[in-house]
């Protein structure tokens, strides 16, 4: 005796068969996006600030330079100042997607903008006003130009003299702080300056990363226990140096 064929199971229909292969093509894709919400997402309902894009660092006149932000949907705030002037809140276009858009306005060069961004309580770059954003408006070869009639340099921290104390009370001969000096001058922005401890050197340029406008900031310099040297030099085009400074610190363990 022939078995008894069973029930058939009739074809899915054509647009079954398309919803089910692009679900199982489109979920790995969807997943990154939906973690993303979710991440973004904070269990109390906060919205969040996800992103700022802007001018950074140093760039040629004349602008203007583009603001961009990302958002879970709520308006954000930017805030920008000139030279060091108060901050003043800059108009923003919504462009839909929880994106946002603005423009600092045209500079000539010599200009120092500092900007952040607010939505709440959270900001971009995470300390806000005290340390935000810096664009130097710069035309190309600046760094590079002789330097005007006054060329002058100041330590300003640490000062001549100063007693630096080592974080722990180690005061074994390889024992060693690291901090950021910080050097006034009358250079115009992006003009170069060398920095000079022992053997080490750093180089640095007037009002980038996180110099004010009117300084030069070396950024985790290494200073060894007991009295250490520090020289600041400009660096002209031709080799020369038209200004330098020099102090010298006592690196003590702290107590």
């Amino acid at each position: 005796m022939m078995p008894q064929a069973g029930p058939v199971t009739p074809p899915l229909p054509e647009t079954a068969v398309c919803t089910t292969l692009c679900a199982m093509r489109c979920a790995p894709l969807l997943l990154p996006l939906v973690m993303t919400l979710l991440f973004a997402c904070a269990e109390d309902g906060q919205l969040r600030l996800l992103d700022a894009e802007g001018p950074r660092g140093m760039g040629p006149p004349p602008g203007p330079w583009g603001v961009a932000l990302l958002t879970t949907g709520e308006t954000p705030r930017v805030w920008w100042a000139v030279n060091g002037a108060e901050f003043a809140a800059l108009p923003l276009e919504a462009v839909g997607s929880g994106q946002f858009v603005g423009q600092l306005p045209p500079a000539g060069r010599g200009t120092v903008f500092t900007w952040y961004a607010e939505l709440g309580a959270e900001r971009l770059p995470e300390a806000g006003p005290a340390a935000p954003y810096r664009f130097a408006v710069i035309d190309p070869g600046d760094g590079d130009a002789a330097p005007p009639n006054t060329c002058r340099l100041v330590f300003t921290r640490p000062v001549d003299g100063q007693t630096v104390f080592e974080a722990t009370d180690d005061n074994a001969p390889q024992a060693r702080t690291q901090m950021t000096v910080r050097v006034g001058t009358d250079l115009p922005p992006g003009y170069g300056v060398r920095l000079t401890v022992g053997e080490a050197t750093h180089t640095g340029r007037v009002g980038i990363g996180e110099a004010e406008p009117g300084e030069v900031a070396f950024a985790d310099v290494t200073l060894n226990n007991g009295a250490q040297t520090l020289i600041a030099d400009a660096l002209a085009p031709d080799g020369g140096v038209p200004c330098s400074a020099e102090i010298t610190v006592d690196v003590v363990p702290r107590r």
